[in-house]
């Protein structure tokens, strides 16, 4: 249901694999030919995950679900993380369909799209939303950050690309 990499605090790099059973699986020595799994998270709610996105500059895992509630989690090694919170979207129980990081040295912006449309942009130090957009009129499929242009990209099922200037 959705996969990223990230760093962990320990400095080892681990596959992230959600479900929809509510599991992330940490899988990591995912460079040799032996590799070891196991459950990383597992959300309370045992919410359907729909998206992973992650920020190598703060060991941070972000997870969406099929309420559309983003949960932040701290990884701490390839054997498991911990939850820092959970933010409720308020749209109505509707998915999250895509996200994507922005993140340089001194800013860390996390883009969350949804199934009606919108994104939102939150800042991920103070998980303060910073906008939401009325981006697409239908689900947004996917986003991409371009930080040398200072842009990102969104896609929707309106059949619309959009660019964006990242102020």
């Amino acid at each position: 249901q959705g996969i990223t990499s990230v760093v962990s605090k320990s400095g080892k790099e681990v596959i992230c694999v959600g479900n929809s059973l509510g599991e992330v699986y940490f899988i990591d020595n995912v460079k040799e030919e032996s590799y070891n799994n196991s459950v990383g998270l597992t959300l309370k709610s045992g919410s359907p995950i729909t998206y992973l996105a992650s920020s190598n500059n703060h060991n941070l895992l972000f997870i969406g679900d099929t309420q559309g509630i983003l949960h932040v989690c701290q990884v701490e090694s390839p054997q498991g993380g911990k939850l820092l919170k959970s933010i409720e979207l308020k749209n109505h129980n509707h998915p999250i369909t895509s996200m994507c990081v922005y993140e340089n040295e001194s800013v860390c912006y996390l883009f969350v799209g949804d199934l009606l449309g919108k994104i939102r942009v939150y800042d991920v130090l103070t998980y303060n939303m910073i906008i939401e957009i009325a981006a697409h009129f239908r689900a947004v499929t996917s986003m991409s950050v371009n930080l040398k242009l200072n842009r990102f990209i969104s896609t929707s099922e309106d059949t619309y690309l959009n660019v964006w200037k990242v102020n």
